[in-house]
């Protein structure tokens, strides 16, 4: 196993968390750089979340049938495979699938050969998934959604882990909601009030950190990246990222096929992980492996290694 590239250590990763979560069980006000709000009352001391240190997985686009196209799916098999092995070594509290689990919308074959692959885990590290544009759609409709949940669970939801808070969602329906306006719009009141709640309950120290898990990044750098297919539109950045940097929270998102990390000024940290099937750039295949602790949070990438690597496709 080799870590190279992102080793996230910047500003963001370094207030001491685990010492917030202790002077708010005295009742202090709290100032916090970045990571944390301020406590805005006294919390019960036996509601305020533990603060060991935390570890998870990000893993993207292993998309079934993209190197043949839907002609078999061996190499992506095996790029996971290690991912897997990769994976029981690092014993993370949970792994999360950023989407694109299969090359083409509502491919059964492929869908139950991704499954079948995940299943080899075992139940001693639970697996979150949500979905990417290679399962739903660029434009989701009700008929490619019911798809995705009666074969992977729910498109957007949350659970908590370590005393933090993950939210996950559904990208694809941001972007495009003319294909299902009801379910964007009941997503969209969703993500608003679970960003409100979460706010609250970092401010009242009910949880660490909030962390957002999606398929397509807002951006890869900077907050105002020129909008491509590879991220989302100015217009949803403008309606969202001030909310997502209220409650100071880190976003983690697969689609570019290439890592990349960036923060906005206001303290919201965007991680974009590597894929698990050919890359678009000259970068590397892989996934993230992420740790908060009391030194703050720490991202790095383990790459691929050279027996399964293949050239870019771009």
């Amino acid at each position: 196993m080799r870590g190279t590239g992102i080793s996230y250590n910047g500003p963001v990763g370094t207030t001491d968390a685990a010492a917030t979560v202790r002077r708010c069980a005295r009742g202090a006000l709290v100032a916090t750089a970045l990571l944390l709000s301020a406590c805005s009352r006294p919390a019960d001391p036996a509601a305020v979340p533990p603060a060991e240190p935390l570890r998870f997985v990000l893993l993207a686009d292993p998309q079934f049938g993209f190197a043949s196209k839907d002609k078999g799916w061996a190499e992506e098999s095996a790029n996971l495979r290690w991912a897997l092995g990769e994976i029981r070594g690092l014993k993370p509290a949970f792994v999360a699938i950023l989407g694109d689990f299969v090359q083409t919308p509502l491919h059964d074959a492929e869908a139950k050969a991704f499954r079948d692959e995940i299943a080899a885990l075992g139940p001693g590290i639970p697996v979150h998934l949500l979905p990417g544009n290679h399962e739903v759609g660029r434009r989701p409709t009700p008929e490619s959604l019911a798809w995705y949940r009666k074969r992977f669970g729910p498109d957007r939801g949350s659970f908590e882990s370590g005393g933090c808070r993950f939210l996950f969602l559904d990208t694809s329906l941001l972007e495009d909601p003319s294909g299902a306006p009801d379910e964007a719009a009941a997503q969209a009141k969703w993500l608003a009030e679970s960003l409100r709640t979460a706010r609250d309950d970092i401010a009242a120290c009910r949880i660490r950190r909030l962390f957002l898990l999606q398929h397509h990044p807002w951006f890869w750098t900077q907050p105002d990246d020129r909008a491509i297919g590879e991220i989302l539109s100015t217009e949803l950045r403008k309606e969202w990222l001030p909310p997502l940097e209220a409650a100071k929270a880190a976003v983690f998102a697969g689609h570019s096929h290439a890592f990349r990390t960036g923060r906005t000024e206001a303290g919201l940290e965007m991680f974009t992980t590597g894929s698990l099937s050919r890359a678009f750039h000259p970068d590397v295949q892989g996934f993230l492996v992420a740790d908060l602790d009391d030194a703050g949070l720490r991202v790095r990438q383990i790459e691929l290694p050279e027996p399964l690597k293949k050239p870019p496709v771009r």
